[in-house]
């Protein structure tokens, strides 16, 4: 997965934005439909209401590379090299284009009507510390119930 910003393309007057990650945002649109579905059935309808504000805490796990780890073709997490037992991942894909990726396109109209609900994020991008160290992402939604201080 290749997690790459949409970026505006086109000439002759006539622009629109094309999206590399299209293919793999509807991959995961669907699975999170299907999921869905064997929960509730067919009638699926957002978990958030159109204004409601939303939480995100996201955690993305990314693969560590081969250099990572011991015994080429031993992806363990128990094979990873002490010099590279680190957990930060500083190396592409950037952490803002890994957000978008995930709360553009899937989760619109499923979990909430659309991403501008979203009011607060944390997330955090790390090395994949467990089974097969291949990455994966953890994602919690909920209502943003912030109050500040600044409001009258």
């Amino acid at each position: 997965m290749s997690w790459t910003r949409a970026f505006p393309v086109g000439k002759g007057g006539k622009r629109w934005v094309f999206n590399p990650n299209d293919t793999e945002q509807d991959a995961l649109h669907h699975a999170i439909l299907a999921a869905m579905k064997e929960e509730v059935g067919q009638n699926v309808r957002p978990v958030f209401g159109r204004n409601e504000p939303v939480f995100v805490s996201i955690t993305f796990l990314v693969p560590r590379p081969a250099y990572h780890f011991d015994r080429e073709g031993d992806r363990s997490a128990g094979n990873i090299l002490p010099e590279h037992n680190n957990t930060f991942s500083t190396v592409t894909p950037d952490i803002d284009n890994l957000l978008k990726f995930h709360l553009d396109k899937p989760f619109k109209g499923l979990l909430y009507h659309d991403d501008r609900q979203v009011t607060a994020v944390f997330m955090r991008k790390t090395f994949d510390v467990l089974e097969d160290c291949r990455g994966h992402t953890e994602i919690t939604l909920q209502k943003d119930t912030f109050t500040s201080k600044y409001v009258v």
